[in-house]
C-alpha cells in the first residue's frame, strides 16, 4: 500500500469509529505496517472486522495484518492443480510426476502380472503409501526379471535392480550402436 492508500484506509475506519486517532505518528505506524500488503486484502480484513463479533471496537492494527500475506508470499504459496488424464483426479503440479509415474508403474505391473502368476489390485496399489508401493514394485521387477527371456526389456530390468542395490548399471555403448 502507498501512504495515500493507508490514509484513505484510515479515513474509512474514522468514518465508522469517530474516536479513531489519525495523528501523524499513528498514520506513520500504520503505513509502516501496511505498506507491504495489497490494498484489497487490507480492506477485506476491515470488512471482516465490521462483520465480526468485535465490530463495536475500533479495529486494531494487529487484527488487520493478522494472516495477511505479501504479494511475494502469495505467489510462493500458490498451488497450481491439474487433472490426471488417466483417472481424472485433481492433483498439484508438484505431485504430477509422481502421480503419473504411479499410473505407469501400475499399468506395467498389470500388463506383465501373468508372467509371474500374480494378480495385483489396482485400487490397493494406488492407495499404498510410497514406501509400501516401492517394495511391491521392486519385488515385482525382480520376479519379472527371473522369468523374462533375453531381451532389451530384461536388460533394462537388470539395470534397475543393479541401481537399487547400489551398483552401476551395465551400459554397453557398442551393443547399443549395433542395435540402432
Amino acid at each position: 500500500m502507498t501512504k495515500v492508500e493507508v490514509i484513505h484506509f484510515m479515513e474509512k475506519i474514522k468514518a465508522y469509529y469517530s474516536n479513531f486517532s489519525m495523528e501523524d505518528y499513528v498514520v506513520n505506524e500504520w503505513y509502516d505496517k501496511l505498506k507491504q500488503y495489497d490494498v484489497d486484502d487490507v480492506y477485506q480484513k476491515l470488512d471482516e472486522h465490521l462483520d465480526g463479533n468485535l465490530k463495536s471496537d475500533i479495529p486494531k492494527l494487529h487484527f488487520i495484518t493478522r494472516f495477511l500475506k505479501t504479494p511475494t508470499e502469495k505467489k510462493r504459496d500458490q498451488v497450481v492443480y491439474t487433472r490426471c488424464k488417466e483417472c481424472g483426479k485433481k492433483i498439484s503440479i508438484d505431485n504430477y510426476s509422481n502421480h503419473v509415474g504411479r499410473h505407469n508403474s501400475i499399468y506395467y505391473m498389470k500388463s506383465k502380472e501373468g508372467m509371474i502368476k500374480k494378480n495385483y489390485n489396482i485400487q490397493k496399489l494406488f492407495e499404498a503409501d510410497q514406501v509400501t508401493f516401492d517394495k511391491v514394485y521392486d519385488n515385482f521387477i525382480e520376479q519379472l526379471y527371473e522369468v523374462l527371456p533375453e531381451s532389451p526389456e530384461k536388460e533394462r530390468l537388470k539395470n534397475i535392480v543393479l541401481i537399487k542395490y547400489g551398483y552401476e548399471p551395465e551400459f554397453n555403448l557398442k551393443e547399443l550402436m549395433r542395435k540402432i
